[in-house]
């Protein structure tokens, strides 16, 4: 996230702002806290395939970014979240008028068929014998309505964090609007197909708010970023020491104290020591 965000504004400060709005999300840490899955491999190496994506046509980044996506059509499912992802930036960046390399273009239709082809050979025999019924885990329609039933809008925003959303989505309008940076549409990309698996229920909610969550924290540097530039233009000195005091006590309020809380309910599910040794 750090590095993510220093390509992205050139700026430090954003960098850590962001860095630390990630170190915080609810839904991430109760998730990957007490359990070691592949998810918790997935997901570093999807916004690290992003990274080495803005470093293309370097002969190594091509090379790097290969490997990872093979990797990552080995580890998890929502690994396809990356194919859909790289597929939306190349739509998005185009209907905002901006030009996408060819090299670019080739390498991301060249990972698409990696991914593609990896899953077929790995799930060959559940898609002969389930058929499309597999892209929903073969889950009857009365059992995932339950499933999704305890999901609101609430309890996204719990488990998201209020100030990722905010900041995300202001740095969405920015640069779809105002400020053309085609790597920021890669995540603003990730952001909608995340939200969008998640609505149609094509994933489990805890997955899609951990990749929507950290997609939001990386464009909310984006937002730092521009905030403090607009703070500095106006010479608001006085101001700038409490937008900061702000953003750590919001910081506190709508992550630090979820994510304990969560953390907390999330421990009750864990076996005990006592229990295990018996």
């Amino acid at each position: 996230v750090f590095y993510s965000v220093k390509q992205l504004t050139n700026r430090q400060d954003s960098a850590i702002f962001s860095s630390i709005l990630s170190a915080f999300v609810p839904v991430l840490l109760s998730k990957t806290l007490f359990s070691l899955s592949p998810l918790s491999i997935a997901v570093p190496l999807t916004y690290l395939a992003l990274l080495f994506l803005f470093k293309v046509p370097q002969k190594v980044s091509v090379i790097v970014f290969v490997i990872l996506m093979f990797l990552l059509s080995l580890t998890h499912p929502s690994a396809s979240f990356l194919i859909f992802c790289l597929v939306g930036y190349i739509i998005i960046s185009r209907l905002a008028g901006v030009k996408t390399e060819n090299f670019e273009i080739e390498l991301i239709f060249f990972s698409v068929f990696i991914f593609i082809w990896a899953q077929f050979v790995l799930y060959k025999n559940a898609f002969l014998y389930h058929g499309i019924n597999l892209i929903s885990g073969n889950i009857p329609l009365e059992v995932i309505s339950g499933y999704f039933s305890d999901v609101s809008i609430a309890s996204a925003i719990l488990q998201i964090g209020l100030l990722p959303i905010i900041g995300g989505l202001y740095a969405t309008y920015k640069h779809l609007f105002n400020v053309q940076n085609r790597y920021t549409y890669l995540y603003i990309s990730m952001v909608i197909i995340s939200s969008l698996f998640t609505w149609l229920r094509l994933v489990e909610p805890t997955v899609g708010f951990i990749y929507l969550s950290i997609s939001l924290c990386i464009l909310s540097g984006s937002a730092y970023s521009f905030i403090v530039g607009f703070f500095h233009n106006m010479r608001f000195k006085v101001i700038m020491r409490y937008y900061k005091l702000g953003i750590g006590l919001l910081v506190v309020i709508t992550l630090i104290i979820p994510s304990f809380y969560f953390v907390y309910a999330e421990s009750n599910n864990t076996v005990p020591v006592q229990m295990h040794e018996a």
